[in-house]
């Protein structure tokens, strides 16, 4: 009997046991970025807005040259005709009406469209990221009261069990 009592007080006044060391704590912040960088949807809407950008920047340069080289009289070898004729043509396409502006302007809104998609996307990554982030959190904390529950129980059950054993 006096064992049993001894170890009630034992077991009354016992620490619970270290658990294993934990690794370091993560931020919301740093699971979300983590969350970006690594989410092919993101990477995809990035290229477009990176490519819609260029596009717009490019849209409002004026069109290519272009080159016709031609040429006449073609005739078998040793024939007394024409000689040949060759020459070069460079024309330059000039844009009236306003289709040059309004080329740009459609590039401009594409831009737009894709920078608010990844806009979307990024906050969409950020909020299922923080729903995540809280169910880990309330599961950790209902660990943490189910073990303190289990630990008071185990040291009830213990002080039953010597009581009648006396």
């Amino acid at each position: 009997s006096d064992v049993c009592s001894s170890d009630l007080l034992l077991v009354a006044g016992q620490q619970p046991a270290t658990p294993a060391p934990q690794p370091p704590p993560i931020t919301l912040s740093e699971l979300v970025a983590q969350a970006r960088r690594s989410s092919p949807f993101r990477a995809g809407a990035a290229a477009v807005s990176s490519g819609t950008r260029d596009a717009a920047v490019l849209a409002g340069r004026p069109l290519n040259p272009l080159v016709d080289v031609r040429s006449e009289n073609w005739t078998p070898a040793g024939s007394r005709s024409l000689p040949l004729d060759v020459w070069a043509l460079v024309t330059q396409p000039l844009e009236l009406g306003g289709k040059r502006a309004a080329r740009a302007g459609v590039a401009q809104a594409d831009h737009v469209v894709a920078a608010a998609a990844l806009a979307t996307i990024d906050r969409d990554i950020a909020g299922r990221t923080a729903a995540l982030y809280l169910e880990a959190l309330k599961g950790r904390v209902r660990s943490e009261e189910h073990t303190s529950e289990l630990q008071s129980q185990s040291t009830i059950s213990y002080a039953v069990f010597c009581l009648k054993k006396k």
